[in-house]
């Protein structure tokens, strides 16, 4: 059983947690479903140990528990055949001590879903991931109480007038949140400083500079691909030789699509051209620009700024 997707499956269910640690592949002879032999038997294929000197993985466990907000005991439920009760309670308790650990205080909220599209993207290239929990603007419609005493770092691409990102820092703050807003590029023309001043901006740009971004972020979704009007991919690629492919195609019930976007479908010579003499300078600039920023903001959020 894997116990870690129990523990996410039935998160609204869990409000005791036993702490209890087993090892298997020990023996061969009893088989795996114990073949009435007692515990602590040589010829035993699997057996109760002492917490922390089994199998199992306590960390992703704990990190489970923090995921689904567990916040009850963890109780140490001893059995060891091979050591003195005593000393393995004790122990026990001091390596439950040891390998708890709170979860992150900060939550990334991306406030449009092309901007966590764009993360994603990012991270498909190789930049380093947020090493916190990572969310889309959608949570903003549910229940807030989560979001309580954490500090809440609110994402944007774009700011043009700040209304939107202005109503989701009063939300999360109504929810008792600390909330800094960060912004990638913000319009010099239409900015409202009334509304909000982002606590950081990577590029502070003209109006026509940020719709350009804009194209060049839904054609950049486009061409990886990312669908971007789901706050999820509903699809998930890998790679398949040809003659599987082929085999895959002859079977009955299977109807195939060709559904490479136009910018995918482009000949790779003239993409390449097109690449070389217009688009690297500036994709590398920006590439570099929004790695430096996402630095930035977590360097910022590590110092609880």
């Amino acid at each position: 059983m894997d116990y870690v997707a129990f523990i996410r499956r039935f998160a609204d269910r869990i409000f005791h947690v036993h702490m209890k640690d087993a090892a298997w592949n020990l023996g061969s002879e009893a088989g795996v479903f114990g073949g009435h032999v007692d515990f602590h038997r040589p010829e035993c294929f699997w057996d109760f140990k002492s917490v922390g000197r089994g199998d199992i993985d306590f960390e992703k466990i704990i990190r489970a528990l923090n995921d689904i907000g567990y916040a009850g005991p963890l109780s140490v439920e001893w059995e060891d055949g091979g050591m003195d009760r005593e000393h393995g309670a004790e122990e026990s308790c001091a390596c439950v001590r040891d390998m708890d650990f709170p979860p992150s205080q900060v939550i990334f909220v991306f406030l449009a879903r092309k901007s966590l599209c764009l993360y994603d993207v990012l991270l498909k290239l190789g930049t380093p991931p947020i090493q916190c929990c990572v969310v889309s603007d959608r949570v903003l419609d549910m229940q807030l109480e989560p979001f309580r005493d954490k500090h809440v770092a609110l994402v944007d691409d774009t700011l043009i007038l700040g209304t939107s990102l202005a109503k989701a820092k009063q939300t999360l703050e109504d929810a008792g949140a600390r909330v800094s807003t960060h912004v990638f590029c913000l319009d010099q023309r239409w900015h409202c400083p009334s509304l909000i001043v982002p606590d950081s901006t990577a590029v502070e740009t003209s109006d026509d500079r940020i719709m350009t971004f804009c194209t060049g972020e839904v054609r950049a979704l486009s061409i990886v691909p990312r669908p971007y009007l789901v706050d999820f991919p509903l699809t998930r690629q890998f790679r398949l030789k040809t003659t599987e492919l082929d085999c895959l195609l002859a079977q009955t019930g299977w109807t195939p699509f060709f559904c490479r976007h136009r910018a995918q479908r482009m000949p790779q010579e003239a993409r390449r051209s097109r690449v070389r003499v217009s688009r690297v300078p500036r994709q590398k600039e920006q590439s570099a620009t929004l790695s430096a920023a996402l630095e930035s903001l977590k360097s910022r959020l590590a110092n609880g700024i």
